[in-house]
């Protein structure tokens, strides 16, 4: 959107898959680069296989130096640098290019170090604090306009630099890829499918939701999105193969296009984030028309409230199953109206207009 409105873009990221723990092959980054109508440049940093380990903290610290002195070169005044929240290593090196060229640097903040990390105990958990804080502290403040996903992050962002404004944009779904998703009616006495999308970690606890599914044949849930690198993933298959649970399926990673074709046979979505946050995923159900089951006490579970698209619990599988034991197809299907009244907010063609005309300063 930035180039068609007549801007010069570039997009500088790295040759190594969060997501996937693999370098991009060369004939991946030729297809991506033979599409893009504006400059994407890649530099090379090494991998890690696991989100939480020092090799991880080493790879974000060779990847933000590589970026500082690339930047350094190809900026000039005037330019405008949008960075993401994380990791902090990039907040640091933003605001250090900023003191040292006239430019201006717009903050998305996707995520929040350290508080984003749950279950990994409480000496980790404070040594990553400080590491983070390091960067934190002295750069924020710095930092020219902020945009944020989720309410709560505003609360983050004030911690280190109390008089600085935000604006929301959640992240949304790109409705070409849903064309075609119709609203789905529950009929009386039939079974109700659950879904699940995201990676087995710590941070997504999807335990409570299976141990409320034992022994509950009318309920099957489907869990996408993660091919047994997560945390958790031995965990909660051998948790199924111990209870013989025939109505959990584990179907590991799919295509953006293969997911749209699996939710058309769900009748809800399932968010169990530990931290505050709205997940992409969130906004994946909406576009499906599914209603939402959030646990825990977070931004997701607030949002679902909000606009009364689903339920809410906590981490507890006998209130879990209490819920789930009292849902009817005449509530899902109120609830999956409330989500069709509400889905065209959250096109990303209009959202991120809005993040457009920040960028642009105009917002």
């Amino acid at each position: 959107m930035l180039f068609e409105a007549g801007h010069e873009v570039e997009y500088v990221t790295t040759n190594f898959s969060h997501a996937y723990k693999r370098v991009f092959p060369k004939d991946e980054i030729n297809l991506c680069e033979s599409t893009l109508p504006y400059q994407m440049t890649l530099l090379a940093i090494p991998g890690y296989r696991s989100n939480i380990s020092a090799w991880r903290v080493f790879s974000n610290v060779v990847m933000t130096f590589r970026h500082f002195f690339y930047l350094s070169h190809v900026l000039r005044s005037g330019d405008t640098i949008v960075a993401p929240s994380r990791p902090v290593e990039i907040i640091a090196m933003v605001a250090l290019l900023k003191s040292m060229r006239r430019i201006r640097v717009v903050l998305d903040i996707r995520d929040v170090w350290p508080d984003a990390l749950q279950g990994i105990g409480f000496f980790k958990k404070i040594v990553f604090s400080i590491y983070c804080n390091l960067y934190l502290k002295p750069s924020l403040k710095h930092i020219d306009t902020f945009v944020h996903i989720a309410p709560s992050f505003v609360k983050w962002l004030h911690r280190y630099a109390p008089k600085a404004d935000s604006t929301f944009i959640p992240p949304g779904f790109d409705s070409a890829r849903w064309v075609g998703m119709e609203l789905r009616r529950l009929a009386n006495n039939e079974s109700i499918s659950l879904v699940f999308i995201g990676a087995l970690q710590y941070q997504l606890d999807a335990m409570p939701l299976l141990n409320a599914l034992v022994d509950r044949p009318r309920f099957s849930l489907t869990l996408l999105g993660d091919n047994g690198t997560g945390q958790r993933y031995l965990e909660v298959k051998k948790f199924i193969e111990k209870h013989r649970m025939s109505n959990i399926k584990l179907k590991g990673r799919m295509t953006p296009e293969e997911v749209v074709k699996e939710l058309r046979g769900h009748d809800i979505g399932v968010v169990p984030m530990i931290s505050s946050s709205l997940t992409n995923k969130m906004f994946d159900y909406i576009a499906a028309y599914l209603p939402v089951i959030s646990l825990g006490d977070n931004d997701s579970s607030d949002f679902v409230r909000h606009y009364d698209i689903g339920w809410t619990a906590p981490f507890e599988p006998e209130i879990i199953g209490n819920l789930l034991d009292a849902l009817t197809a005449e509530e899902v299907n109120r609830k999956a109206k409330n989500v069709q009244a509400i889905r065209d907010q959250f096109d990303r063609k209009y959202l991120y207009k809005r993040f457009v005309d920040i960028v642009e300063g105009i917002g």
